[in-house]
């Protein structure tokens, strides 16, 4: 359990850094309405994620931090840390603030600000939004989001439940197409956000639904296969 002590005060201590550095240098005004809305909806979709066989879990959450993005980015607001804010509440999941494991808490907020940031940095760098263009550019942030993500979470839980690696990996490598989906669906609703204003964010409750009932029928659907195949594995 040293190992994933050490590995957790790490992530929280570079993650507490970049919020810090963020805070004293904000290029831009935050819109901290917006920031504290999609903070709520990111929260609220992680209490309803999908847990996977190894308990790493998969919500929609990342849809609304994409989003959050897209909008910021729109309005010429704030990025890097109203990002970092609303990915963090990705990690305030309840069962764990009722256990008191405030440790694990801190460690999940840190995990996913830290990926919401590197996803914001890549809007921040690269100035291409139209065309084909734009569409590499929402898929490089979706990819970094995913790349920090899965960095960070891989050896954790392999290291918390005594699985190796390859398990761990192999039950978090279906998800990872979700990222592209959920990333692009948010970054559309982001932008019709821009153009017809907060009126438009309920429509990130239907694709988040729909993308957590698909996953979990075919979550049910895999385990089912499993069970019908494992008597005549021997």
């Amino acid at each position: 359990m040293a190992d994933l002590r050490r590995l957790e005060i790490g992530a929280v201590a570079i993650a507490a850094s970049v919020l810090v550095a963020l805070a004293l240098a904000p290029s831009r005004p935050v819109s901290w309405g917006w920031v504290a809305a999609f903070a709520l909806i990111v929260a609220v979709a992680e209490n309803s994620s999908v847990l996977l066989p190894t308990a790493t879990s998969v919500s929609p959450s990342f849809m609304a931090v994409m989003a959050c993005i897209a909008i910021l980015d729109g309005e010429g607001s704030e990025l890097l840390l109203s990002a970092g804010i609303v990915g963090a509440a990705s990690g305030l999941y309840l069962e764990h603030l009722r256990a008191r494991r405030f440790g694990m808490v801190a460690d999940n907020c840190s995990q996913f600000l830290l990926a919401s940031v590197a996803a914001a940095a890549v809007f921040e760098l690269v100035p291409y939004r139209d065309g084909v263009a734009g569409l590499a550019v929402a898929l490089v942030a979706t990819a970094a989001f995913g790349a920090v993500n899965v960095g960070l979470v891989l050896p954790n839980v392999a290291l918390r439940h005594g699985e190796p690696l390859p398990v761990v990996w192999r039950d978090m490598r279906a998800a990872l197409p979700n990222y592209f989906a959920f990333g692009l669906l948010g970054l559309f609703v982001g932008l019709v956000c821009v153009r017809v204003g907060p009126v438009a964010v309920p429509l990130l409750v239907i694709p988040m639904a729909i993308g957590r009932w698909t996953f979990s029928s075919f979550l049910r659907t895999r385990e089912a296969h499993e069970a019908t195949i494992r008597p005549f594995i021997r």
